[in-house]
């Protein structure tokens, strides 16, 4: 029995060190950078991937449970865990942003889930600048806190 309980405590080490994540991997420096607000515009078309929030660095599920679309009319929304979000926005040609998130729904969601919500909806809040690269969306605040979102592929009409 003894023999299981450290196999199984190494194994769990192991698998926590794979998933290590440095806020300089979280947030990258982009390159050929564009701050056209119209390459926002999706249809929950962009997935988060990985944030920085007051120091720490979190990495997203893959999949479209974290997802952020931006309308055309100043409108964003999207889905984070089993729960749904929206609100307005504000995109300049300068780069600069501003979200401001006016709806949640409350379904009960994982810890870990729940955390990552409030990583992905705060930062957005707080974030006053975007740039986009390729397939590669980010918006960052004044203290370089911030989200890297990518692209899903699907866009609004």
């Amino acid at each position: 029995m003894r023999l299981r309980v450290t196999v199984l405590a190494l194994a769990v080490a192991a698998l926590s060190g794979c998933d290590s994540l440095s806020p300089s991997d979280a947030l990258v420096d982009l390159s050929d950078v564009q701050t056209d607000p119209a390459a926002l515009v999706s249809d929950y078309g962009w997935a988060a991937v990985s944030a920085v929030s007051d120091g720490g660095a979190y990495r997203f599920p893959e999949g479209v449970q974290f997802y952020v679309g931006f309308g055309p009319d100043g409108l964003v929304g999207g889905r984070v865990s089993a729960n749904s979000f929206g609100g307005r926005y504000h995109a300049a040609t300068d780069g600069s942003f501003r979200a401001e998130i006016e709806s949640l729904t409350r379904v009960g969601v994982s810890d870990r889930d729940s955390e990552l919500t409030g990583v992905l909806l705060g930062e957005l809040q707080q974030a006053t600048r975007f740039e986009v690269s390729g397939t590669t969306l980010q918006v960052r605040s004044a203290n370089g806190d911030g989200v890297r979102l990518e692209w899903n592929g699907f866009r609004a009409q």
